[in-house]
């Protein structure tokens, strides 16, 4: 039992330490592109305050994107199937029409398949209340 919960707190501390690191990239000016509106709430409610952009299409955001492209944009889609799919289809369009387009956080956040944590929405339910939201 204790096993468990020293993992859960490191799990705790690393998704801590990748949400203070995304709060400083976008305060630099990274654009987030998340799937929907929870996600965009999740991300303001843990103090990302820059700006989050939320994905509808592709022709949408090749719109976006012409007048973007040196913005660095961060794509931060769910870690099921489908949000990869997606995450392909943008890197994929958007490749050499944007600035950087940064997939690496959702690598990092690939940690929270082990406990079952799929959507970036339910990031929030694992960063305890009375703890720090850098």
């Amino acid at each position: 039992m204790e096993v468990g919960m020293r993992q859960r707190q490191e799990l705790t501390e690393k998704l801590l330490k990748i949400m203070n690191d995304l709060k400083s990239e976008s305060e630099l000016g990274a654009v987030i592109l998340v799937e929907g509106k929870h996600d965009e709430e999740c991300l303001k409610r843990l103090g990302i305050k820059g700006t989050i952009l939320r994905y509808t299409s592709i022709r949408t955001l090749l719109n976006w994107a012409e007048n973007n492209s040196a913005t660095r944009l961060i794509v931060l889609t769910d870690l099921d199937i489908e949000g990869k799919s997606i995450a392909r289809k943008i890197v994929a369009n958007l490749s050499g029409r944007m600035k950087e387009i940064d997939i690496s956080y959702m690598r990092k956040l690939s940690i929270l398949r082990k406990i079952g944590i799929s959507e970036i929405k339910d990031i929030i339910n694992l960063i305890p209340e009375s703890g720090p939201v850098y």
